[in-house]
């Protein structure tokens, strides 16, 4: 739940994807009705660090964000704001957490496009590796 709570929180406080979708941030799933353009997050993959003696405390986890949209460059807009909101995006230098969370790192990995037909909508999913204490 750490790194979804960073992920809740950084695409919420991000000016470049507020502007866009307000508050439209959800996990695992979209709800009915939904109005678009927004954001689905979910954890798809997580690994605890292994040390020789003990674990040190900190956790890779794969989280998926998915963008949807009606339109195509409306897609591409949101998507872009999603990558510069986290790509590298992390607060261990400072000290400070992000949603109680020491975040080492925030890692982009692969993208892809999609469309929906039973929804009427675009997506484009990016996949994120997110370092944290845990």
């Amino acid at each position: 739940m750490k790194a979804e709570a960073v992920i809740h929180n950084r695409l919420t406080t991000f000016a470049g994807v507020t502007a866009l979708i307000l508050q439209r941030t959800y996990p695992v799933a979209l709800p009915q009705d939904s109005i678009y353009p927004c954001i689905v997050y979910r954890r798809v993959e997580s690994n605890r660090v292994r040390g020789v003696y003990q674990d040190p405390g900190y956790a890779y986890s794969k989280i998926q964000v998915t963008a949807f949209a009606k339109t195509f460059d409306d897609l591409k807009d949101l998507a872009e704001q999603v990558r510069l909101a986290l790509e590298r995006f992390g607060s261990a230098l400072t000290g400070t957490t992000i949603a109680g969370v020491l975040v080492y790192d925030i890692v982009m990995g692969s993208e892809a496009d999609s469309y929906e037909p039973a929804l009427d909508v675009y997506a484009h999913s990016i996949d994120f590796e997110v370092l944290h204490a845990e």
